[in-house]
């Protein structure tokens, strides 16, 4: 029986800062300072700027403590930027890193810039915690370029007092620990478009008690000394923008460069449905998924069809399994094979499937073929035994999932837990599963008579392994 890993004593974000120290990667938090109290609940994206020379370290140290890179879709994406989730155990909650190797600005649907400040940031990095930080002068810089830059003139004119407003006591402090001289000479070193005049109309700018012409000269002048590192989205980026600005609820873009099927098996009262709905309510809102319960799958209109027709052919009962009988279950194999389908293209496609009821080996005296099974019964003729081939060919083209998860609970729990059904069959099927030698199967076995959240969390840590 296998068990996660005891909680780290130590944040993620600790772990890594260690791992990145101990590989010598030259990266900085380049935005966000003060926000502890923000990721010690887990909110908010870590920004790091990270010098490309150093990307494959970057990279091996964040998979060592657990973090996964995502893809967006193109029209979603900056250049130079890369997406990565790790998942804390101490928060329950996943942690989101938005790694720059170039310091770019702005929405990916809009004209967005990039600051060519990166050698400056990391030269200037200051030791914090988790992560080193620019000097004040090189990050009060950062800021309020950054600031100025994501304005549209929409936002110039409606929202920017109030940004700005938010903003007004970081900067003030920044400002106090960055002398004045210290500004004027990264301006002049670093990026010498951008005059000392224009810097200090973009302060003024972003001052909540700036004219509307205060914001909109200073946007415009930095825009025009940046005009070289501006990068215009295409048509397809700005429909879609427009599109899910349509949607009441955007849909999850996010994929991982693996994709991935869980089964959860288990008997009745296991918590398979309570566990697969804490999976999607942790992953949906962010990553591309799938729930597919396939023990109760979508049906098809020919297995309405058949189930009609079985209803009223048990009006007069038979002594012997009419074909109809042997026929839903061959129509139920093909909407499992439908629905198997489907979660196997969202893995394929980097996202992730969570399915109930998977039909393993093991598992298939509770979701298996049945018409064998029934057609003993009978004297099997031709047309039964090409109903019995066809059921298994679907259940062969099932391929093994990615992860097997067995919530594994006493048949005597199960029962307890499980009202809704009759306890003895609700025993025999919990009984099925307790008794089955998992140890050579490559399935992960988690105890499920334990608390709740113990057992989600395990769950939780194993799925995010396998990813």
């Amino acid at each position: 029986m296998s068990a996660a890993p005891a909680v780290a004593s130590c944040s993620l974000l600790a772990r890594l800062g260690d791992r990145l120290a101990e590989a010598g990667v030259s990266y900085c938090q380049w935005k966000g300072r003060g926000r502890d109290d923000r990721w010690a609940t887990g909110e908010g994206d870590v920004d790091l700027l990270v010098d490309p020379a150093h990307e494959g370290a970057f990279r091996g140290a964040a998979a060592a403590v657990g973090f996964k890179p995502v893809r967006l879709p193109p029209r979603r994406a900056l250049p130079s930027t890369v997406s990565l989730y790790g998942y804390d155990p101490r928060l329950a909650r996943l942690v989101h890193l938005h790694v720059h190797w170039r310091l770019m600005v702005g929405d990916p649907w809009a004209t967005h810039f990039r600051l060519p400040l990166e050698r400056a940031a990391l030269l200037s990095a200051e030791a914090a915690e988790p992560f080193p930080v620019p000097a004040p002068a090189c990050e009060l810089v950062l800021r309020v370029l950054k600031t100025v830059l994501r304005w549209s003139s929409v936002r110039a004119l409606l929202r920017a007092p109030r940004e700005a407003a938010r903003q007004q006591w970081d900067l003030r402090v920044l400002e106090e620990r960055a002398p004045e001289a210290e500004v004027r000479r990264l301006l002049r070193a670093h990026l010498p478009c951008v005059e000392v005049e224009v810097f200090a109309a973009c302060r003024r700018a972003i001052h909540p008690g700036a004219g509307v012409w205060q914001r909109l000269s200073g946007l415009i002048a930095l825009r025009r000394r940046l005009r070289p590192f501006a990068v215009a989205p295409g048509a397809l980026a700005r429909i879609a923008r427009i599109a899910r600005a349509l949607m009441r609820r955007p849909r999850a873009t996010k994929r991982f460069e693996r994709g991935a099927v869980i089964a959860l098996l288990g008997g009745d009262g296991a918590g398979k449905s309570t566990a697969a709905r804490a999976l999607n309510r942790w992953l949906a809102p962010e990553f591309v998924t799938v729930h597919a319960h396939l023990g109760r799958p979508p049906r098809s209109l020919l297995t309405l069809v058949v189930g009609g027709l079985l209803k009223l052919r048990k009006l007069f009962p038979a002594q012997r399994p009419p074909l109809l009988e042997l026929l839903r279950h061959l129509c139920t194999a093909r909407d499992r094979y439908r629905l198997y389908v489907r979660a196997a293209r969202c893995a394929a496609a980097g996202g992730i499937a969570v399915c109930e009821r998977y039909p393993t080996p093991e598992s298939r005296p509770l979701s298996g073929p049945r018409v064998r099974e029934l057609a003993a019964r009978r004297a099997p003729g031709r047309l039964v035994r090409r109903l019995w081939e066809m059921e298994e060919r679907y259940y062969e083209a099932m391929l093994a999932p990615d992860l097997v998860l067995v919530l594994r609970v006493d048949p005597e729990t199960a029962a307890r837990r499980k009202l809704d059904e009759p306890s003895d069959y609700v025993r025999a099927r919990a009984l099925t599963m307790w008794e089955t030698d998992w140890g050579r199967t490559g399935a992960r076995v988690i105890d499920a008579g334990r608390p709740l959240p113990e057992v989600l969390g395990e769950v939780k840590w194993l799925v995010w392994d396998a990813l």
